[in-house]
């Protein structure tokens, strides 16, 4: 019997409107499940559900969840707190943008990717199939990594700051409504309306030169 950890991101688009989902996993056997409802408490369920030895690691959020994981993770390794070689990686598409989970693989009914993760319990290791990406890391203005798959810039850094301040709260948590806040700051920067025209600062790095661009 493999033993399954889940680290669940409760303010997740799809989580925020299935606490019964949430309520499931605690129930399940031979399942390590620890609700987060803030960034701050990652690396303290993160460590928990590592230190308990799981076969597995599943991430039930989206994009933001698991980005805030591989950081975390990625400090405990420097750290020493856990080992560098971790276990394989499954994500639940329970965020409002599941781009990775898509790319992955893992997208599509979050009930039906559960059902997968939870097959897993009984399926010899060898049999699991496991896709191997390296992630990327970037560096905020501060010096502060994030690591992920997809990262974002220009419009659709307009689009998230419009997404949270006008979309994310009430009906509009879904995938649905990303995609539209997408459409609404390309449309912002089309008629060079603000914010959506503010321009984006970043400095690209290659072979130890690096250049600033707007």
């Amino acid at each position: 019997m493999n033993r399954i950890a889940i680290l669940s991101n409760a303010g997740s688009g799809r989580n925020r409107r299935r606490s019964e989902l949430l309520r499931r996993l605690d129930a399940a056997s031979d399942v390590d499940h620890v609700v987060t409802d803030s960034a701050e408490a990652v690396p303290e369920a993160l460590a928990t559900l590592l230190g308990r030895e799981p076969s597995v690691l599943a991430v039930n959020g989206g994009d933001g969840t698991l980005q805030a994981v591989l950081t975390v993770l990625a400090d405990l390794v420097d750290a020493g707190a856990v080992p560098a070689t971790p276990v394989p990686i499954a994500v639940l598409p329970a965020g409002s943008t599941n781009m990775s989970a898509h790319d992955l693989g893992c997208g599509g009914r979050l009930q039906r990717r559960l059902g997968d993760l939870l097959a897993l319990r009984d399926r010899d290791r060898e049999a699991w199939r496991v896709t191997f990406r390296r992630p990327l890391q970037i560096h905020d203005a501060a010096d502060r990594r994030r690591i992920g798959f997809f990262f974002g810039m220009g419009t659709i850094v307009r689009g998230i700051e419009y997404w949270h301040e006008r979309l994310r709260h009430g009906g509009g948590a879904g995938e649905w409504s990303a995609g539209a806040a997408l459409a609404r700051a390309a449309w912002g920067v089309v008629r060079r309306q603000p914010p959506f025209d503010a321009p984006s600062r970043l400095r690209l790095q290659a072979r130890g030169s690096s250049s600033a661009m707007a």
